[in-house]
């Protein structure tokens, strides 16, 4: 196979890996609201700010909570990189990289979940739905729209200011990182094996 088709598979598969990873995150995200939609739900936030809690105390709590939750399969995602060889998240310490843009991910993605709690009332609907909002303004909306806008305006002012008002969404600067990433690690390696 020549260089330039195994350059352009390699790409492709990163494109996929990283829709893939977006995909779970999206469908996971309801983890993170449920707790506080139920807590809404059941009225234990009044039961706590009763016996004195104060609001900032329970979501700091909450979030701290969460991020555990979240760097235990992150972290555990990094170390079976190494096993498993793939050489574009091992090498030249792309790990340490990978760890801190999806660490940023994780916090950026929880305080969306916790912004996008406040929408539901009911917590089987939050967890049902908060995947498929995230489906869509993390992964359709911006490429339909981020498209369209690139092919109208040739990559002009408005496609910018698309841009611009994207780095608001979490998925957006994630996927945006992870293919930075992936494209530096292939533009370095002329030779991809097969």
């Amino acid at each position: 196979m020549p260089d330039d088709q195994k350059r352009v598979l390699a790409l492709l598969t990163s494109n996929l890996f990283v829709t893939f990873v977006l995909l779970g995150f999206s469908l996971c995200s309801g983890l993170f609201i449920l707790a506080p939609v139920a807590d809404k739900e059941n009225k234990l936030r009044h039961l706590l700010n009763f016996i004195g809690m104060k609001p900032i105390a329970y979501y700091v709590g909450s979030y701290l909570t969460d991020i555990v939750f979240f760097m235990v399969p992150t972290i555990g995602f990094i170390i079976i990189l190494f096993p498993l060889n793939v050489r574009y998240f091992i090498i030249n310490g792309t790990w340490a990289l990978l760890l801190a843009v999806m660490t940023t991910f994780g916090l950026s993605m929880i305080s969306l979940t916790y912004l996008l709690s406040f929408m539901f009332v009911n917590a089987n609907n939050a967890f049902k739905y908060s995947g498929i909002i995230f489906l869509l303004i993390g992964l359709f909306l911006p490429g339909i729209v981020g498209g369209i806008l690139g092919a109208v305006t040739q990559y002009g002012t408005a496609f910018k200011i698309f841009r611009y008002v994207m780095t608001l969404d979490p998925f957006w600067n994630f996927s945006d990182s992870m293919n930075y990433m992936m494209l530096i690690n292939f533009s370095n390696d002329v030779n991809i094996d097969p």
